[in-house]
């Protein structure tokens, strides 16, 4: 059974810390897509993995993060999908 814990934050700590996660599921995501295709050419930084099934669980759990901090606190910032 998963433990849950509450953490108090600065409205804008939440904020960068919403944004680090983007940059970890930018990084991840195209670690996996180099991984299935070599050819794809990336500015990203692509993280030390071998396997791209790895890389997908990084992105997923990265992302379950991130929607459960934005779903709990919508209005905390981080960046907009139009950026």
């Amino acid at each position: 059974m998963d433990e849950y814990v509450n953490i108090r934050l600065k409205r804008d700590h939440l904020g960068q810390l919403i944004d680090s996660l983007d940059v970890q599921i930018e990084q991840w995501t195209a670690t996996r897509d180099y991984l299935l295709d070599e050819s794809s050419v990336t500015d990203v930084i692509i993280r030390e993995c071998h396997k791209p099934e790895d890389a997908q669980w990084c992105v997923d759990f990265y992302s379950e993060i991130q929607d459960e901090l934005r779903r709990q606190f919508p209005v905390a910032g981080g960046r907009s999908d139009n950026e």
